[in-house]
């Protein structure tokens, strides 16, 4: 701006020269300061962007670096009211919305708000005006995974050696093998089941399986059998027979039902359950803000809260952190694992906490997908899906484009929750029956069928159902009934609801998730073949042979095994005798005709 114009005449006079060449040099100054100060532009102050740095080879844990990951701190880049507007040159994308940007890119002003939708060079993306037809789990087309992603549609094409196949987490591609297959479920051929799982097909041998069976009823399963009396497979009990009775007590907030009326944690209070946000960052400030989050737990919490006053559970934001990763933006399933393999998001702490990390965009087999989840140590439904050994925490990550129920689906399966409709795992079912019973029909199929809860109605899933905008579910399976509206369910539109069940199983792994947190670092001490540990925590050899607690696994005494984490309780994987390595009894102070062979300091098993 032009001062001189300030005056009456447009320019200055020579008795003006003479006054101001006369003034003392104060009076200069403070009219220099004025001049200056009026004729600067103002630059909004840019955002913090510092953050770990995350490599899909290494990554650093925060335990190790604690200063390369720091919490986000956001400045709203918006125009102080003194100064004058500039004019607007163009557009960008910045944390997830459209900022008008003026000729030397500073950002001006927020111009939309991108919501669900990714912000890509300077514009929301929208919907497809014309529609999207394709289920949002995607189908297979050749060679090719054709998917409805936020109402875009979306091609990949499979690289070469793999094919497209279709899953309990919809299409995808996989490697090709010389086992492919495009069949749902399984069948028992003798005691072998044979299951046809991602597109491949796979072989369990039941009698291998502690002298397991296999049995058909709506599904094929691997079984163990236990009879019991006929009294304790009344009704009532529910599930697979009555458990033991227990004197009831007050009660209180740890996963049990303490005073035996048939509910967790009624009635009591139990903290909230901190989360930790991992804000992906990279091109254009990444997609997210604080606020973002806020609002996204708003949505879980009215979900869990459920329809019972009483039965609250509850999540709160407790940190944000920023992963500075560009590449991350879109996060393929191997840096998922490396995340979590590299222990890239757990935190100097003891106490339990969700991680979430937050991008743009999910791969799944190359596919875009709302979001995925680890299970805890491996299980949901009550019941082990993979026997090999588990992550201790896990993670979460999420993308931009996905639906309101998301983050509260995954949440769902980081705490003990299955699909609707989860395939049959790998670790057989226990089944109890009556003497002489049928055991293929003596436990009620809801305790082995599907997500293992007894209240959630059969639901066979993609792609052998589909849903209508008014949530009627139609299954090419007749007698099926599906809920739409349940939370674990692939009917996006209409899910947000969880069970009674469900709600008290979240809550035990709640109680659980927080008795292994002080113990995910090695930290927590116990003697061999003590049971000093926390529930599904069995004692390991740890440095010179000291004992520490660890998640134990699912493979069963004298099953082949590929590492400590894959046993069952009270066993190790080792190699005795030239034998290969399989998951043996540890000797204890009474070995009663076990012949014990060494395996480290302090420690030994029984061949």
């Amino acid at each position: 701006m032009d001062h001189r114009r300030n005056t009456p005449a447009g320019r200055k006079t020579p008795w003006t020269l003479l006054a101001l060449l006369a003034a003392p040099p104060v009076l200069l100054s403070l009219l220099w300061l004025w001049s200056s100060g009026s004729a600067q532009s103002v630059t909004p102050r840019e955002p913090s962007k510092t953050g770990s740095k995350l490599s899909s080879s290494e990554v650093p844990s925060t335990r190790e670096a604690p200063n390369r990951v720091v919490p986000l701190r956001k400045v709203d880049p918006v125009t102080p009211p003194d100064a004058l507007p500039a004019p607007v040159a163009g557009a960008v994308c910045w944390q997830g919305d459209v900022y008008d940007v003026d000729g030397r890119g500073g950002r001006l002003g927020r111009r939309a708000d991108c919501g669900s939708q990714r912000c890509v060079q300077g514009a929301c993306l929208t919907p497809d005006p014309a529609g999207c037809t394709l289920p949002e789990t995607g189908v297979c087309v050749g060679d090719a995974v054709e998917i409805c992603h936020a109402g875009r549609r979306r091609r990949v094409v499979c690289p070469n050696g793999e094919r497209c196949a279709v899953g309990a987490e919809g299409a995808g591609c996989v490697p090709r093998t010389e086992d492919d297959c495009d069949w749902f479920g399984g069948v028992c051929e003798g005691d072998e089941l044979v299951r046809c799982v991602e597109g491949r097909l796979l072989r369990t041998d039941c009698a291998n399986q502690a002298a397991g069976r296999c049995v058909e009823s709506d599904t094929a399963r691997c079984v163990q059998v236990a009879f019991v009396e006929p009294e304790q497979l009344e009704p009532t009990c529910g599930g697979c027979g009555c458990e033991p009775s227990a004197e009831p007590f007050a009660e209180v907030c740890d996963g049990v039902d303490n005073d035996g009326n048939g509910f967790i944690d009624d009635g009591v209070f139990c903290e909230p359950v901190p989360v930790v946000a991992f804000l992906v960052a990279g091109r254009g400030g990444g997609s997210y803000t604080e606020a973002d989050i806020e609002l996204e737990l708003a949505r879980v919490n009215a979900v869990f809260a459920g329809s019972d006053a009483e039965l609250p559970v509850q999540f709160v934001l407790d940190e944000v952190r920023v992963i500075d990763r560009a590449d991350y933006l879109e996060l393929s399933e191997g840096e998922f694992d490396d995340i979590i393999r590299a222990r890239g998001v757990y935190l100097d702490r003891d106490d339990f906490y969700v991680p979430i990390v937050f991008t743009d965009e999910v791969l799944i087999g190359g596919a875009p997908k709302l979001g995925v989840a680890t299970l805890p140590n491996g299980r949901c439904g009550r019941r082990r899906r993979d026997g090999r050994a588990q992550v201790p925490l896990g993670l979460i990550a999420v993308s931009k484009a996905r639906s309101a129920t998301t983050v509260a689906h995954e949440i769902g399966h980081f705490l003990g929750l299955c699909h609707t409709h989860e395939p049959e795992g790998d670790v057989p079912v226990p089944v109890v029956a009556a003497p002489g019973a049928d055991t293929g029909k003596a436990c009620p199929v809801c305790s082995t069928d599907g997500d293992g809860m007894c209240d959630t109605p059969r639901d066979p899933g993609p792609p052998t159902c589909a849903y209508s905008l008014a949530c009627a579910v139609s299954c090419e399976e007749e007698a099926a009934a599906p809920d739409a509206f349940n939370l674990m369910s692939y009917y996006t539109s209409c899910r947000g609801q969880l069970t009674l069940e469900q709600q008290a199983e979240v809550r035990r792994n709640i109680a659980l998730r927080r008795a292994w947190a002080p113990c995910l670092d090695g930290t927590c001490a116990c003697e061999p073949g003590s049971a000093a540990c926390p529930v599904e925590m069995s004692c390991r050899p740890g440095a010179e042979g000291a004992g520490r607690c660890a998640l134990h696994g699912g493979v069963l005494g004298g099953e082949p095994c590929r590492g400590e984490g894959d046993c069952v309780a009270g066993h190790l994987c080792a190699a005795v005798g030239g034998d290969a390595l399989r998951c043996r009894p540890v000797c204890g102070s009474d070995a009663g005709g076990c012949d014990c062979q060494p395996v480290a300091p302090g420690w030994a098993v029984c061949r």
